[in-house]
């Protein structure tokens, strides 16, 4: 995938380019469309030897999203396409033999698999034994973002969760005490940028983590706005860690300026999108709490929807 984009960092991505921008790339390439080449393209006709079937080909390892092949390497290959179900699903170049396919939904049945060389005849050889996988359902009901955490110093907090499928952009937003605690959350009496959880109320994030920046939010809504803008300043850099699926950020904020344990995780792109509020927010227009998706390990009040276990204040 390529990403064209006029826009700057560290967010480049926060706005759709002109039409102009794009058109603009478009007319530069032949006929106005972009091609994609297959590894046949590639071989370059009838200028060398068939390519023998590949052999071996084994199931290395599966998770929520994805899963992972190998092969042995066919005589006079110069690519490889894959087969998932019956259908072609990529090519690759011929010194590929190991590959990890994703877009699979967690839980999904088994899907079966095929790989077929393409020798510098520009033909596809037989295709290789067949194998077969599934993915792993996730822990949590369909949900994508689990074991929420959060430590909180003076000046300091330390945030976890596991992500278990990719995504374009995780985003961590912290926001004021009381957010959900005024009803409505009106964005028009607060700066902050509002992330909804049911049709009628949102969290204010004043604070926001996005690639290891810190920002702060500087939208104004002015007179007869209906949304407010997106609008951020750098505040420094923060400390983020990967390590498998869990996720850790190191914010140079605490509890000497607000409450850093009210915050929201985002995310967006590939997966399906989700929004984890942590505490869970109570109902204040009476609508169904399906569209919030909580942490666990707080103690909140009216916390209809959320996962099992969640201690309810009495």
């Amino acid at each position: 995938m390529i990403q064209i984009t006029n826009d700057i960092m560290p967010n480049p991505y926060d706005n759709l380019p002109s039409d102009s921008y794009m058109q603009a790339h478009l007319n530069a390439v032949s006929g106005g469309q972009t091609k994609v080449a297959l590894a046949s393209d590639v071989a370059g006709g009838t200028d060398g030897g068939s390519a023998s079937a590949p052999g071996g080909l084994t199931v290395v390892s599966f998770e929520y999203t994805s899963v992972s092949l190998k092969w042995s390497a066919s005589a006079n290959a110069v690519g490889y396409n894959i087969y998932v179900n019956g259908k072609s699903a990529l090519s690759l170049t011929g010194d590929m033999t190991h590959v990890t396919i994703g877009n699979f939904l967690p839980g999904s049945g088994a899907s079966t698999f095929q790989v077929r060389a393409i020798g510098g005849d520009g033909f596809e050889s037989e295709g290789s034994n067949t194998v077969s996988s599934g993915t792993k359902p996730t822990p949590n009901k369909g949900r994508n973002i689990a074991n929420v955490k959060v430590s909180v110093s003076a000046t300091s907090t330390v945030y976890e969760a596991d992500i278990l499928a990719p995504y374009a952009f995780i985003r961590l937003y912290i926001g004021p005490p009381s957010m959900f605690n005024d009803p409505g959350c009106n964005w028009k009496d607060r700066s902050g940028w509002p992330v909804n959880f049911n049709q009628f109320d949102h969290f204010c994030g004043i604070y926001l983590i996005e690639n290891g920046a810190l920002f702060k939010y500087t939208g104004v809504v002015n007179p007869g706005d209906t949304n407010a803008p997106w609008s951020w300043a750098t505040m420094g850099e923060v400390q983020v860690q990967q390590t498998g699926y869990t996720w850790k950020w190191t914010v140079p904020i605490g509890s000497s300026t607000l409450d850093t344990e009210n915050f929201v995780i985002q995310t967006q792109g590939y997966g399906p999108a989700m929004n984890v509020f942590w505490p869970c927010p109570t109902l204040t227009g009476g609508v169904s709490g399906d569209g919030r998706y909580c942490g666990t390990n707080k103690c909140v009040p009216d916390c209809r929807g959320c996962p099992a276990g969640l201690p309810i204040c009495s």
